[in-house]
């Protein structure tokens, strides 16, 4: 199914870039759906575009306007890419030690 996805976005990826400079708005959000796909596929394209939006202001500023505006669940996809703050990586980290304290007590 992943294989599948991604050649879906690598098509919506190569007729956006081919149809950008058309009169016809078509190709920004055919790029847009592309990436939204092997973002929603891929955890490294997601960190990658979390650490590009933690690093440039305007991207992140399009991206929340997007989330914005999207349906819910292309919504969902772009906010797993929000740049997280020390805080939010501190509490992941614990969630996950006690989610596993708890699964090895289950076990035993």
């Amino acid at each position: 199914m992943k294989l599948v996805l991604w050649a879906l976005a690598a098509v919506l990826i190569t007729l956006g870039l081919a149809t950008v400079l058309l009169p016809i708005p078509t190709g920004v959000p055919l790029l847009a759906l592309g990436a939204i796909l092997i973002i929603a596929t891929s955890r490294a394209a997601a960190r990658l575009v979390r650490k590009q939006r933690k690093s440039e202001h305007r991207l992140n500023s399009a991206f929340l306007w997007l989330e914005n505006r999207a349906p819910t669940k292309l919504a969902r996809i772009l906010k797993r890419t929000r740049p997280r703050s020390n805080h939010d990586q501190k509490t992941t980290v614990i969630r996950r030690h006690l989610k596993r304290r708890s699964n090895n007590q289950a076990r035993s």
